[in-house]
Parts: C-alpha cells; structure tokens; sequence
C-alpha cells in the first residue's frame, strides 16, 4: 500500500484508503460482470479520495456498494473517506459492515479504533485496537 499522510491531505484522520490491488477478496477466481463494475466504482473512488474530492469517493464507494453489497473493500473506503470528512458514526457503520463481511480485516478494527476513541469511547476502542493487533502483529500502524 502506497503511503500517504498529512502532506498530501491523505489519510490524515484515518489510515490510508486502499487500492484493489492491497486488499484482495476472497474467491474472486471469476469476478461477476457486477463484482468488475463494483471494482471500477472503487478505483474512481481511489482517484477521487488521492485528489482530495471526498464527496465524490463517498458517492463512487456507495455505487460500488449498491453494484456489491458484500464488498468490504468499498464499506472500508468509504469509512476512510467519511473520517477524513470528520463523519465518525458513518465510518464507524462503514467499518462495522467490512468488519462483518470479513471478519479478519485488521485495518478495518484499526480504523474503528480510531473513531471510537475520537468519539472518546475508549473501551470500545481498546478492544478494537487489541483485535487488530492479534490480526496482524506485524502491522507497526
């Protein structure tokens, strides 16, 4: 995942966004013509939020969303966008529906963390904060 941070407006409230190619779904062997169209939604998205047009990564995350309704990576960056925006309940939402769709998304606890504890809900973010941990040890975010 490329970096990015407070020089370029980026990721500034919330860990980075991530490209198609940093988050792999499972069993895309043969992606539907709706999972390719939904997958397009995300990279416009990715153009978008790079540019700082975060309006418009809200609305291409949500058209990925309504083309996939299980696409974690479109809730999860759509949750960064809605940070970066300083709408923590919507992330918050956004990274609770990654989250259920896969279980095992370590940066998705991460973020939530961060908007639990910006809303000052500090137990919840500890626990989340403790999940991503034992997801992905290794991750030095």
């Amino acid at each position: 995942m490329a970096a990015t941070g407070p020089e370029d407006g980026i990721g500034t409230n919330e860990r980075d966004w991530h490209s198609n190619s940093d988050y792999e779904l499972e069993d895309e062997a043969s992606p539907s013509q709706a999972s390719i169209a939904a997958t397009d939604c995300v990279r416009l998205g990715n153009e978008h939020i790079h540019a700082g047009r975060l309006t418009e990564a809200v609305e291409s995350y949500t058209k990925a969303i309504e083309i996939d309704p299980e696409y974690a990576l479109a809730y999860y960056n759509r949750g960064v966008a809605f940070g970066d925006q300083g709408e923590r309940k919507k992330a918050i939402d956004d990274y609770t529906k990654a989250i259920q769709i896969n279980p095992r998304y370590g940066e998705a606890y991460h973020n939530r963390a961060g908007s639990y504890r910006e809303q000052g809900n500090y137990f919840l973010a500890i626990t989340d904060y403790a999940k991503a941990i034992e997801l992905d040890p290794d991750d030095p975010d």
